[in-house]
């Protein structure tokens, strides 16, 4: 069996050996343990990330001394909202700090694709911010991301995104913090 989950083992996915691709199961007459994919070790399968409606929430982090607010804050939300549209991604809450972005956000449809849509917004956002003059900018290799197991965390989750400003000091209330959003239909759809 395969391990595949997020860091820490907070979520984690057992497969049997029926799931894995026939080359990786039948070498030279027997089964062979296949080697994990070491350039994402902590993702999901793809049918994961297609069920539809299934929340996630997502973490993207700044490479170490980038910073987006607030220059970049206004960048990040536009290729956000830009991005979520073209790829069919359902965006429920967002919060932009100072060197990361929180993502609550669902899959519209099993057409949607999250791991492109994650991957082209990295690479919008950073052609943006060098046109802009900040030819240092980029992110992290990767992101984190955890799927909601119970319609509770959902709520939590939004919660957690919203109230990241104010937990940091940045404001006293989330509505005051300019680069956060709760999305209309958000409460409703969990």
């Amino acid at each position: 069996m395969v391990m595949v989950g997020s860091y820490g083992g907070a979520c984690r996915r057992k497969l049997c050996d029926a799931e894995l691709p026939r080359p990786a199961r039948e070498q030279e007459g027997g089964i062979k343990p296949t080697i994990p994919d070491r350039r994402h070790p902590h993702r999901w399968h793809e049918e994961v990330y297609a069920t539809s409606r299934a929340p996630i929430f997502v973490t993207i982090v700044a490479k170490k001394d980038c910073a987006l607010v607030p220059d970049l804050a206004p960048v990040v939300t536009t290729v956000l909202q830009e991005r979520a549209a073209r790829f069919g991604i359902v965006l429920r809450a967002y919060c932009v700090m100072p060197d990361h972005v929180h993502v609550v956000c669902s899959v519209a449809s099993e057409e949607s694709d999250f791991p492109a849509f994650v991957t082209m917004f990295k690479s919008e956002v950073s052609r943006r911010a060098h046109c802009l003059g900040h030819s240092e900018f980029g992110w992290s290799r990767s992101y984190w991301d955890r799927h909601a197991r119970k319609e509770d965390d959902v709520g939590r989750m939004i919660e957690y995104v919203l109230a990241n400003p104010v937990r940091k000091g940045l404001c006293d209330r989330w509505e005051a913090w300019p680069w956060s959003e709760l999305l209309r239909d958000s409460l409703d759809a969990r």
